[in-house]
């Protein structure tokens, strides 16, 4: 897999690599589970200090064209993943099925259409078809 690391000492650069070792197994630590992954970075990474903390971003998948929505926007209800639409001044509860999940953004598979409007934030606190007014 691949990774990115940047380091905020030197904010305008970006270094690539790949993983090279994950671990059996996760320990939990506070309400964290945690691993530690192993990564080799390519070409040069001088600039960065001995024993420096970055910041890894390992990217498990990629596509050129989805249909995503802002993270916040999703909720959940057991197993259940779902969004509120606004359709008609409503908020409708709509189930979706996802696919990858980025820092922002989720990608939504099933369940929604492009052009779509869902609400956030604060859709934690809806129901289903309560009326709701759009502002800027």
């Amino acid at each position: 897999q691949r990774l990115m690391v940047t380091f905020e000492g030197l904010p305008n650069q970006k270094w690539q690599g790949s993983v090279m070792l994950v671990p059996p197994g996760l320990r939990q630590v506070g309400a964290r589970e945690v691993g530690e992954v192993i990564g080799e970075i390519s070409g040069d990474a001088g600039a960065l200090p001995a024993n420096a903390s970055v910041n890894v971003e390992i990217v498990v998948g990629e596509k050129t064209t989805a249909l995503v929505i802002p993270r916040g926007a999703l909720q959940r209800d057991g197993s259940t993943r779902f969004v509120y639409r606004y359709i008609d001044g409503k908020a409708q509860r709509t189930p979706v099925g996802i696919g990858l999940i980025g820092p922002t953004e989720v990608e939504i598979e099933k369940g929604l259409r492009e052009g779509d409007r869902v609400i956030l934030p604060g859709a934690a606190m809806l129901r289903d078809n309560e009326e709701v007014k759009v502002s800027a």
